[in-house]
């Protein structure tokens, strides 16, 4: 064999063990890759990610609850000023008093 078969040779030896060697490279990478996908799918089943899960479901009922308020407010507002206005109008009132005055200042005067 002369000189450049042995090159020729070595050479194409050393190209075959480079592409073994990436080859085994690429391998290794995607058994990591497969595995970190196993993790990343496992720590879905964390209950720490379902309690965020549910903690938004938390988050949504509060929002709708907040919207709400202001009309709750408006209706408190009318129902306070109804229970200060009282149930039967001030002139209804007075009115009644007069009249109840009326009658005693009547009875007074027939009990004599």
């Amino acid at each position: 064999m002369s000189a450049n078969a042995i090159v020729w040779w070595a050479t194409l030896v050393a190209m075959v063990v480079v592409l073994g060697l990436a080859g085994a490279q690429a391998l290794h990478a995607l058994r990591e890759l497969k595995r970190v996908k196993t993790r990343v799918a496992g720590y879905g089943e964390l209950p720490v990610v379902k309690a965020l899960q549910n903690a938004e479901g938390h988050v949504q009922r509060i929002e709708s609850a907040v919207s709400g308020v202001a009309a709750l407010v408006e209706r408190a507002d009318a129902a306070i000023a109804v229970i200060r206005r009282g149930p039967v109008p001030p002139k209804l009132i007075a009115a009644a008093r007069g009249l109840s005055a009326e009658i005693g200042a009547l009875r007074r005067f027939a009990a004599r």
